[in-house]
């Protein structure tokens, strides 16, 4: 099964890239105008629409009446966040020259070899621990941490109550804790 049956199979009548295809200029278009003629910005952002429509689209849960609206709203929002970005950029740079005596500092900073060692080490007893608990802190764990899930997202998933998954995680964390503080 090729990509275009997947997409067929998972979005009904078209798949995704059907309706890319007949939008995409529509949506080029309008993304070159709100980025004032930049092109490289514009293919910048429909990469950027394509990514987080096919995200959106392999789990979503509503069905879309109208896929150019939804395109063109995703679209605008991307380029807006766009403009955001070169927006900090130019006030950074306009205050770096504003005060040429002045010296700034990345927030970057590179982490010495022996405290990766250290950090990989603690990584993977963590892992090591969390291979321990029971199935469903684990997962819970999992879900929240690891995958980022809000916690009534995990009762959806899970088929609990919003409480549960928290103390779920509540008592994981716990049980962690006490495990490194015996170490």
């Amino acid at each position: 099964m090729d990509v275009t049956e997947l997409f067929s199979v998972e979005y009904k009548d078209d798949s995704f890239w059907v309706i890319w295809a007949r939008h995409k200029n529509s949506i080029k278009m309008c993304c070159i105008r709100w980025l004032n003629g930049n092109y490289s910005l514009a293919e910048d952002a429909l990469s950027i629409i394509v990514e987080k429509a096919t995200s959106y689209l392999s789990g979503r849960r509503y069905e879309i009446e109208n896929y150019f609206s939804w395109l063109y709203k995703l679209s605008y929002h991307v380029c807006i966040d766009i403009h955001r970005d070169l927006k900090k950029q130019l006030e950074l740079v306009n205050e770096v020259t504003r005060l040429p005596g002045t010296f700034f500092f990345s927030q970057c900073e590179s982490e010495s070899m022996e405290d990766q060692f250290v950090r990989q080490d603690a990584l993977e007893s963590l892992l090591i621990e969390m291979g321990k608990l029971p199935e469903e802190t684990r997962l819970v764990l999992i879900f929240r941490f690891i995958d980022e899930m809000p916690y009534a997202q995990i009762a959806d998933v899970l088929s609990i109550t919003e409480a549960n998954a928290r103390k779920r995680v509540q008592l994981g964390r716990k049980t962690l804790r006490d495990t490194f503080d015996r170490i």
